[in-house]
C-alpha cells in the first residue's frame, strides 16, 4: 500500500522559523560568534607551533614597596608623649601614586638590623620582577661597636667593601658598612627583575629654636646613600634636598607645624608626613626615574613644582 503524499501544512514551517529567529535573538546579544567575528580572531590550526604570548609580569601593573625607619612608617606614640601621635611619610604614598603601595617600614630600625631580623628577605618573597622597591635608612646606624654591641651600629665610612669585627649578644659578628648592607640587598633586588630606589634619610626640623639658623647641611648618611646608588647605578632620590628646599618655603612657623613635639626634631605629625611625601614624588619626578610614570595626576598638582 502506498502513503499519500505528506501534505505541507503552515505548522511544519513553525520549527524552521523559531530556531531563525532565536538565532537572530542570541547573536544581536553576543551569545553566538558571527562569521564576521570568526573571521577576525585568529585560529591557531593543528601543528602550527604557534602558541598565546605567555603573560609576564612586565605586563601587569607593578607594586611599590617600602622599605625605612620610624620617618617612614606607620606611626606611634611621639617621644613618649601622651596623646600626641608621629605619623610617616610612607603612610601617604598611596595618595600619590596610581599602583598598590605596600609599606615594610619599621620603627627604631636600621639598615644592619634590618637585614640581621630577616626582612629584607622578607621583603624580597612578596616582590616580583619590574615591582619598585625604595630603600631609606640613616637614622640609627651611628653608634659604637665596643665595648657593647647594640645590634644596630653599622661599620662606620663609606666605604662599601670595609668591614668592622663585633661582638652582638655574646657572639663574634661582621659587621658591614651602611653601603654594605645597602648594596648587597640592592643586587639581590636587581637580580630578580625588582626597580630599587634608594632615598637619603629625611631631614629633622631645620630651624634652629633659639635663633634663626637654618640647618641645611646633610649628613654623612645623605653621601652614603648617593654613594651606593651610584655604585650600584640605581635610581637615586635626594629625599633631604627636597624636604629642605619646602621646609626653606614654609618658614620657621610653618615648618614648626609639621613636628608635633618640640623637642623631638625628628618626627613628624600627619601634616609633616605628607609634606615629606610631596617632597619625594617631587624628586622622583624632577629625577626622571621609571617611577615618575606612576605618578597620579591629579595628586601632582598638590606637589607643586
Amino acid at each position: 500500500m502506498i502513503s499519500p503524499p505528506a501534505r505541507f501544512t503552515p505548522r511544519l514551517l513553525t520549527i524552521p522559523v523559531t530556531f531563525f529567529l532565536l538565532f537572530i535573538i542570541y547573536s544581536h546579544h553576543g551569545i553566538f560568534t558571527t562569521l564576521e567575528q570568526y573571521s577576525k580572531t585568529p585560529i591557531l590550526l593543528p601543528g602550527s607551533g604557534q602558541s598565546p604570548p605567555p603573560l609576564t609580569h612586565e605586563a601587569s601593573t607593578p607594586s611599590l614597596h617600602l622599605i625605612g625607619d620610624s620617618s617612614m612608617c606607620k606611626g606611634g606614640t611621639n617621644d613618649g608623649v601622651k596623646g600626641v601621635k608621629y605619623e610617616g611619610w610612607g603612610e601617604f604614598m598611596k595618595d600619590y601614586f596610581t599602583i598598590p603601595v605596600v609599606s615594610h617600614a619599621i620603627s627604631g630600625r636600621s639598615c644592619r638590623m634590618y637585614s640581621r631580623e630577616g626582612r629584607f628577605d622578607k621583603v624580597l618573597s612578596l616582590t616580583n620582577p619590574n615591582d619598585y622597591v625604595i630603600i631609606q635608612f640613616g637614622r640609627n646606624e651611628k653608634g659604637t661597636l665596643h665595648p657593647k654591641d647594640n645590634g644596630k651600629t653599622v661599620c662606620p665610612g663609606p666605604n662599601i667593601t670595609e668591614t668592622c669585627d663585633g661582638n652582638f649578644q655574646g657572639k663574634p659578628t661582621t659587621v658591614l658598612t651602611f653601603g654594605g648592607y645597602i648594596s648587597n640587598v640592592t643586587r639581590i633586588f636587581k637580580e630578580k627583575g625588582v626597580n630599587v630606589i634608594i632615598a637619603s634619610p629625611t631631614t629633622n626640623n631645620a630651624y634652629s629654636f633659639s635663633s634663626d639658623r637654618f640647618f641645611d647641611k646633610p649628613n654623612e648618611w645623605v653621601g652614603y646613600s648617593e654613594g651606593v646608588a651610584r655604585f650600584e647605578e640605581v635610581e637615586y632620590v635626594d629625599h633631604f634636598k627636597y624636604g629642605i628646599e619646602m621646609m626653606r618655603k614654609l618658614g620657621k612657623e610653618g615648618t614648626q607645624e609639621l613636628f608635633p613635639v618640640k623637642s623631638d626634631r625628628s618626627h613628624t605629625n600627619a601634616l609633616g608626613a605628607d609634606m615629606m611625601a610631596k617632597a619625594f614624588v617631587r624628586g622622583v619626578v624632577c629625577g626622571g626615574g621609571g617611577l615618575g610614570k606612576w605618578v597620579d595626576g591629579k595628586a601632582m598638582e598638590r606637589v607643586g613644582g
